[in-house]
């Protein structure tokens, strides 16, 4: 396993300076010797099959470095001679566990028939990739017509006004479809099959197959070349990040290199892509993938159906060469959709098959549900995860589930209602699984319901039982999942089978369209009465209000009501160690909910480690790293080699100030914890330390507090003590605000207060520059650009440490207590809390430096951060820095005057 961090991180940074320096990597520019280690280490990892953690500090170009080395080993794997690739083969079998052909035989065969039959596969191999080579020729050629007629129109400047042309003829061919959902189900008669018609019907079925329905063309002989050639194909590269915004960052550095004619391709969400706008207007996604697939259905049954949907294999192609010709981000994708009136979320997904980079959203790779629907093939395949200090959260969130005692009735009787209108003809084994559907229903609501009816949990052997506050109805009930199905009585059930039945009936999807007519002719019914009851005011005055509350139902619904239940039990199916059940117990249905909680995430994300040829985990701020590998890949990395790189900063290290400041101005320890913050003595103290930092900071401050509410009660003192105004005099404060929508013009006026635009009549002369007041992990802490005089100072207020009384928290901890005590080695519950903690500090913190022109100063306000431990967690390029740790406030001060004092000259 892995040792220290300060030793892991010179390890990688002893290897970087080894790697191959001889290496031509095409960089736009002349690279950074960081850039180059970078490269070969990236390179390395990818040729050697290795899992990789990159750590690079945002401004060091690493988007840019990921290009060039990830696609310069992707070309030089691809001109491979006959030779590499067998040898490539031999080694792929070898890490499969597999004995190489040739050992295989040479124990058996004489030495002139093994040299016989290494010659065959040598020709067969030679006519396989000159046929591979003229398919690409052929390719190619059209892709350069392609390029060609753009770079004509363009210069004629008449693209634009042909795709408006265009746009309009899509448009006029939109077929009026039926508004009303089909409710029934299929019949379902066998348990045996394999996987959902959307999944059969839809995908990237093989490296080089059709995919999408392309039922008459499958026997073609390209196609079936094409398939017996499939070992040939060199990997892709699968490139993930968390929004759109940011893999369509990745996608223009692309564009910035030699590496602009590469086949790359964006997937994204039907809600994203979908250029049909009947079911555009439906706005929830839910609403949308349940129509498209609607409509997708109707073109396989001859009824109107989606105008826009592949439907032959000509219509394809166009689209694979339109999304091919360029490197194109999804808003381009949509355009040339529009252009070709070809589907892009179902084109993009066809074109991804014989793509060299396909960029998906975390939550279409994390997901073994979302990879089968889009066919995204990972073996032998390359995967980078950009921003991958997300990858935690972002898993824990994706198979982290809960229902409410609400949901569950409104299920109940939504379902009851369905199978009453609908069960005389219900053919199959529909009727059988709609009952064990409501008999569970029925548990959930007897479980939930006990809980709301009764302060005591309930009486069915619960691991443990805590009240979050002494006085509240609220009380948490912890489960194992096997407690947890006991509990319900519903063990006799096959969770499997009905997992494989609500997916392959479309039961959810059907019963969202049943609720909303249902709701729909309720309130139709309503309006009727009211009407009829015209004459009689006080009549009509409580039949509107029960129409209104209808229409208000009718519009709350955006998921099906199965929706919430069919999660839940998917995650009851996972193993019994990596998640426990909370069930929380209060009056009001809506907070009456059972929650799984996932404990394991490296469980759900091993299939990924275990299926792909190479695996790289990159970010700004992957510190602690031990931390990271023992959550996402512990087993794996115990198999597998394991490249750790962490590089440091482009800025030099007089550009930056980082220091650790234990006491005030008045000598009052900083100390943060949550018994003392809330102390009025100690806010004022950090108040008087701001105000003297913004004495000598020019430009702007950024300030983050541990929490809202620790920010909330600051900045009450400071108004009542004073220190809000003295402050004011000397910065313009801004707080971080409550509503999401908000950001963008507080940041705007922030940005005014800094570089002194629209100064009011009213600030004091005094005033330069702002003090922008922000909370960890809150919206301000991540993706937001603090460079230049938008951020001379980042101060850290105390330690982020989670809520211990937190019953998910402790469960955690002692699911890595168990880990730790059963393996002997990873980490404890309690290194884990305090890794969590200085995860979110390293990526506050991170928002100082954005450029090699860059300069901050990094100022901790805590005592605590003194301790040796913690240091060790701070990302590498600020501790090569000289951390600085004053025994006094005084001399911080005169630290950061001479800091400041020294850019000036």
């Amino acid at each position: 396993m892995l040792g220290s961090e300060t030793d892991a991180a010179q390890a990688a940074q002893s290897n970087a300076s080894a790697s191959p320096a001889d290496r031509d990597f095409p960089f736009p520019f002349t690279p950074w010797n960081i850039q180059i280690s970078f490269m070969s280490n990236l390179y390395d990892t990818l040729e050697d099959r290795k899992v990789g953690i990159f750590e690079s500090p945002t401004g060091t170009g690493k988007s840019l470095s990921i290009v060039c080395g990830a696609l310069k080993w992707l070309r030089d794997k691809q001109s491979a001679s006959i030779d590499d690739i067998l040898r490539e083969q031999e080694a792929a079998a070898v890490a499969a566990g597999r004995p190489a052909a040739a050992a295989a035989a040479a124990d058996n065969e004489p030495d002139w028939v093994i040299a016989h039959e290494r010659q065959q596969k040598r020709e067969a191999l030679a006519q396989r990739l000159a046929r591979a080579q003229r398919r690409r020729e052929d390719r190619e050629m059209r892709l350069k017509r392609i390029r060609d007629r753009d770079i004509k129109e363009s210069t004629r400047l008449a693209f634009k006004r042909k795709a408006e042309e265009t746009l309009a003829g899509p448009a006029d061919r939109v077929a009026t479809v039926d508004t009303h959902y089909e409710c029934l189900v299929d019949d379902y008669q066998s348990d045996e099959d394999a996987c959902p018609t959307a999944v059969r019907k839809s995908g990237m079925t093989s490296q080089h197959g059709t995919g999408l329905d392309s039922d008459s063309d499958d026997d073609d002989k390209d196609d079936e070349d094409a398939d017996a050639d499939e070992d040939l194909q060199s990997p892709q590269i699968i490139y993930a990040a968390r929004t759109h915004s940011q893999i369509a960052q990745f996608v223009h550095e692309i564009n910035k290199t030699v590496y602009k004619d590469i086949k790359c391709i964006t997937l994204g969400s039907r809600k994203n892509m979908c250029i049909n706008d009947s079911v555009i207007r439906l706005q929830s996604l839910s609403k949308i993938n349940d129509r498209c697939l609607e409509l997708h259905k109707r073109d396989e049954t001859s009824k109107s159906g989606c105008p826009y949907h592949l439907q032959d294999k000509l219509q394809m192609i166009t689209y694979d060469d339109l999304a091919h010709a360029h490197v194109r981000d999804i808003e381009e994708l949509v355009k040339i959709g529009r252009r070709s009136a070809t589907c892009p979320y179902y084109g993009s997904r066809h074109a991804a098959i014989s793509s060299e980079i396909v960029c998906v959203p975390y939550n279409l790779l994390l997901q073994q549900t979302a990879r089968d629907s889009i066919g995204l093939r990972l073996k032998n395949n390359i995967v980078i995860l950009d921003e991958a200090h997300n990858i935690i959260e972002t898993v824990n969130s994706l198979h982290s589930h809960s229902v409410s005692l609400a949901q569950v009735q409104a299920c109940t009787r939504h379902l009851t209602a369905y199978f009453d209108r609908y069960k005389r003809r219900l053919a199959g084994k529909n009727v059988v699984y709609i009952k064990q559907l409501l008999i569970i229903l029925a548990a959930f609501n007897r479980l939930l319901g006990k809980s709301r009816a009764s302060s005591s949990p309930p009486s069915t052997a619960p691991t443990q039982t805590l009240a979050s506050k002494p006085d509240s109805l609220v009380k948490d009930t912890v489960m194992t999942l096997n407690e947890f199905v006991n509990s319900l009585g519903v063990d006799h059930f096959n969770l499997f089978k009905i997992q494989k039945y609500l997916a392959n009936s479309r039961l959810p999807q059907k019963l969202l369209g049943f609720a909303l007519k249902d709701i729909k002719e309720q309130q139709q019914q309503q309006q009727q009465q009211a009407a009829a009851a015209a004459a009689a005011a006080a009549a009509a005055q409580p039949a509107a209000a029960s129409s209104a509350a209808a229409s208000h139902q009718h519009r709350a619904i955006v998921r099906s009501p199965l929706a919430f239940l069919d999660s839940f039990l998917a995650s009851l199916t996972h193993a019994d160690l990596n998640g426990r059940v909370v069930v929380a117990h209060h009056a009001d249905p809506n907070q009456c909910v059972a929650k799984y909680l996932l404990l394991n995430p490296a469980d759900s994300f091993a299939p990924i480690l275990q299926q792909a040829r190479a695996v790289v985990f990159a970010g700004g701020t992957m510190s602690p790293i031990r931390d990271f590998v023992d959550q996402v890949a512990p087993p794996v990395c115990a198999r597998r080699p394991t490249a750790l790189f962490s590089c440091g900063h482009i800025i030099s290290s007089t550009s930056l100030l980082p220091m650790c400041v234990s006491a005030g101005p008045t000598g009052v320890p900083f100390d943060f914890s949550h018994e003392r913050r809330s102390d009025p003595a100690l806010m004022d103290e950090t108040g008087n330390a701001i105000a003297n930092y913004c004495n000598v900071v020019p430009g702007g401050i950024v300030v983050f507090f541990v929490s809202y509410s620790h920010l909330d009660a600051v900045t009450r003192r400071w108004r009542i003590s004073g220190l809000w105004e003295r402050i004011s005099k000397r910065k313009h404060i801004f707080t971080e605000p409550a509503s999401v929508a908000a950001v963008d013009q507080v940041l705007r006026d922030y940005s005014d207060a800094v570089y002194g635009r629209k100064k009011s009549s009213t600030s004091p002369s005094t005033q330069t520059g702002g003090l922008l007041l922000a909370v960890v992990s809150g919206k301000l802490s991540e993706g937001i650009n603090f460079s230049d005089d938008m951020g001379r100072a980042v101060i850290m207020v105390g330690l982020p440490f989670a809520n211990i009384t937190s019953i998910e928290l402790r469960e955690k901890m002692r699911f890595f207590d168990a880990q730790a005590k059963a393996t002997g080695s990873g980490q404890t519950g309690s290194e884990y809390y305090e890794n969590l903690c200085m995860r979110a500090v390293n990526q506050s913190i991170g928002r100082a430096i954005r450029h090699k022109d860059d300069y901050a100063t990094i100022i901790l306000l805590d005592g605590r951060f003194k301790r040796e431990r913690l240091v060790a967690k701070l990302p590498q390029w600020i501790r090569d820095c000289h951390l600085q740790m004053p025994p006094q406030f005084g001399p911080t001060m005169a630290l950061v005057s001479r800091f400041f004092a020294a850019k000036k000259v």
